[in-house]
């Protein structure tokens, strides 16, 4: 396996006592596959993709196994991760301008990436080179007018145009494995469309296996192999993407799809999950989304389910055994 995680558990130290937001995660992912995590917010999405690079807050404590291409990362050094961050992985955020130097250009930030680059490759290149191979790969991303771009800053670009410098800098660093964190969250549709077939298109002409978060399930339907549904820091649903889709085993996944609008004009009021996520200073006794889910029984408030396999897929649901 490219990345295997292992019984993964993420808590915070607080004000109130120490929380778990990410508990028994287990994922296996092979060598150019995309996996899209899915949930809502709070879920604990964005903890796993910082745990996966180790960005976690000092506030934050870590256990279980994390190992990319071999590399158990949960006993690396900072010294470490940081020579790892950019070669073998690296995230791209929710807002792209807080991976930008806003007082840098865009041509300089560039070519920056390809000097780290080279600096630990111990390549030799001269400016002219990098330049070009930053052009050529801004016109991969779909950047219009590259030259004109190098000489911008940061601010003076649009939200799309600036998530694909920062997919431009990931390419130039050549990573294998690309984590991105609801990198649509603040584009238009179409926009966000464009960004989704733009890392498909990576995915497929580069070989780069790519962990794409999301609280959109049609999103992860169209760029993902598999699908893995999360709520209140645990796995609900893990399984191929089209059997997901078709048939979901889980009423948390079930009532996500229920909540994606449709064309149809028959199709009447559009479901809405009822109730909130729980709060980490307060979960639920039992399965975490038995208070908002329609087919609860006794055993769902008392015992917390265990994630079993279920055919190609594996649930966390007492009506799946």
């Amino acid at each position: 396996m490219f990345l295997e995680i292992q019984g993964l558990k993420v808590s915070y130290r607080s004000y109130a006592g120490t929380i778990t937001v990410l508990d028994d995660f287990y994922l296996n992912m092979k060598e150019g596959e995309t996996v899209a995590i899915v949930g809502e917010s709070g879920s604990g999405k964005s903890t796993l993709g910082q745990a996966i690079t180790k960005l976690l807050p000092p506030s934050a404590v870590m256990d279980g196994k994390i190992e990319v291409s071999g590399i158990d990362i949960s006993k690396k050094s900072e010294d470490e991760m940081s020579n790892i961050r950019g070669t073998t992985m690296f995230m791209i955020f929710q807002n792209p301008l807080n991976s930008l130097n806003p007082v840098k250009t865009v041509g300089f930030q560039l070519m920056e990436a390809i000097s780290i680059r080279n600096q630990r490759n111990g390549e030799n290149m001269t400016e002219e080179q990098m330049k070009n191979e930053v052009v050529e790969t801004m016109k991969v991303v779909r950047l219009p007018d590259p030259e004109r771009i190098l000489e911008r800053y940061p601010h003076e670009l649009s939200g799309g145009q600036v998530q694909r410098v920062v997919i431009c800098m990931a390419l130039l660093l050549k990573p294998r494995l690309l984590i991105a964190d609801e990198p649509t969250t603040a584009l238009d549709v179409t926009i966000q469309a464009q960004v989704v077939n733009l890392l498909k298109e990576l995915n497929q002409t580069r070989k780069m296996s790519i962990i794409f978060i999301t609280h959109d399930l049609s999103l992860a339907y169209v760029l993902a192999d598999r699908i893995v549904v999360m709520y209140a820091g645990r796995i609900m649903e893990d399984g191929p993407a089209e059997d997901l889709i078709r048939k979901p085993l889980h009423p948390y996944t079930e009532g996500l799809l229920m909540s994606i609008p449709t064309n149809d004009k028959n199709a009447g009021p559009l479901y809405s999950i009822p109730g909130s996520p729980p709060s980490f200073f307060s979960l639920p006794k039992g399965c975490k989304f038995s208070p908002r889910c329609r087919y609860v029984f006794g055993k769902c408030e008392t015992e917390e389910p265990r994630l079993v396999n279920y055919g190609s897929s594996s649930v966390r649901c007492w009506l799946r055994g």
